[in-house]
């Protein structure tokens, strides 16, 4: 890093410093711990095991204290050293870890109730676990049931389907030096259904034609509030995905749903101001108020539920955050995001049976060419 690129990192680091002692930028404050004892806060992070790290420094929640916080083991990537990995896109494995601790939470603290933020592969986790839990408190005593006790979900970069992750995340991010061979994968015919096929080699667990969150939308309890935030210019998962979920999800009936925005190139982390580096290379902070603006608008569905929030942040002095409304991250939507991986979803379902037979007539055909060709 250059002298001059260094010292203009440092000079924004002390605008941002300053900015904060003005009142311009959020400050740490306490608020009504001793009324959220009884809320605990689980966070699933996604396939990397990343996410959800900031959310108490960045003032996301505010617990009653550090014990309050859970993070939860699910599957990851085969990263560094594995060559296939367990993870399944919030399919069964996904899904185990994070019922059992539910479970178990409710079990040694069975008065409380928990709060839930999931990123990424999280978040198709949180969601098929949701409906899985609804559907196992059907006849259940009204104490017993689990989804009354569960506060709010905080979704970031949410998945709708395991295969439009795979197919998205192909399509923008593998390149070659300069020649982006994902987009030219992504081109051919069929490629969605190939695409997903040929990823269980390194996710073997994974079921491309198995439960898909598009799936289980209308089994999510309308009562739970629901925050989704994602970037619209997310690599790894589609923006347009998010919307679905959330249309899909408002056309059901919840009201309470919401849907948070970012124009920042991140795929995860985007409730933290973070310094990145520029597409020239140099390093520079990210100061803007859409941070500041997205964890005004969760403190805000907080308080408006009964939640713990700070009250501080609802008080602040930035100009740009004292007009804001929730009516801003409930918006109408004219196109129909979801029908369109419906309608994705049922392709790959109505020709996987025929790749499954072409795959299952490959391998034996291969297996003879190789005894001809080295056994005579």
């Amino acid at each position: 890093m250059s002298i001059f690129s260094y010292r203009m990192t440092m000079l924004l680091l002390f605008v941002k410093f300053s900015f904060a002692l003005e009142g311009t930028f959020f400050e740490s404050h306490g608020a009504n711990l001793s009324e959220n004892e009884n809320f605990h806060y689980l966070v699933i992070p996604g396939i990397t095991g990343k996410g959800g790290e900031h959310i108490v420094d960045s003032k996301i929640i505010n617990p009653f204290s550090e014990d309050h916080v859970k993070r939860i083991s699910t599957p990851t990537e085969p990263w560094p050293f594995n060559f296939s990995s367990t993870a399944d896109f919030g399919q069964k494995g996904c899904q185990e870890p994070l019922i059992t601790a539910i479970k178990d939470h409710f079990k040694n603290y069975p008065k409380t109730k928990i709060n839930i933020h999931a990123s990424s592969q999280g978040t198709a986790t949180t969601l098929n676990t949701l409906a899985r839990l609804a559907e196992e408190d059907k006849g259940k005593n009204e104490s017993d049931k689990i989804i009354p006790k569960i506060g709010a979900i905080i979704l970031e970069s949410a998945m709708i389907s395991g295969n439009s992750a795979i197919y998205h995340t192909v399509t923008n991010t593998f390149r070659f030096g300069f020649i982006p061979y994902g987009k030219i994968i992504g081109a051919l015919p069929y490629s969605r259904m190939l695409i997903s096929n040929l990823s269980k080699s390194t996710f073997p667990n994974y079921s491309p034609n198995g439960l898909q969150t598009i799936d289980i939308l209308s089994k999510i309890p309308t009562s739970i509030p629901i925050i989704i935030i994602h970037s619209k210019k997310d690599l790894i998962l589609p923006y347009d995905g998010a919307i679905g979920i959330y249309k899909k999800l408002k056309d059901l009936g919840n009201e309470n749903v919401y849907l948070l925005s970012s124009d920042r190139k991140l795929h995860i982390d985007l409730l933290i101001n973070i310094v990145q580096k520029s597409e020239i290379g140099d390093p520079y902070l990210i100061i803007n108020n859409e941070v500041d603006r997205n964890i005004y608008y969760i403190n805000e569905i907080f308080k408006k539920h009964n939640l713990p929030y700070h009250p501080k942040i609802l008080e602040t002095k930035n100009p740009l955050l004292q007009n804001l409304s929730l009516k801003d991250v409930q918006p109408d939507f004219t196109m129909d995001h979801y029908e369109k991986y419906e309608r994705l979803e049922s392709q790959i379902r109505q020709i996987q049976p025929y790749i499954n037979a072409s795959l299952s007539n490959l391998i034996p055909l291969a297996m003879f060419f190789f005894a001809k060709i080295f056994y005579g």
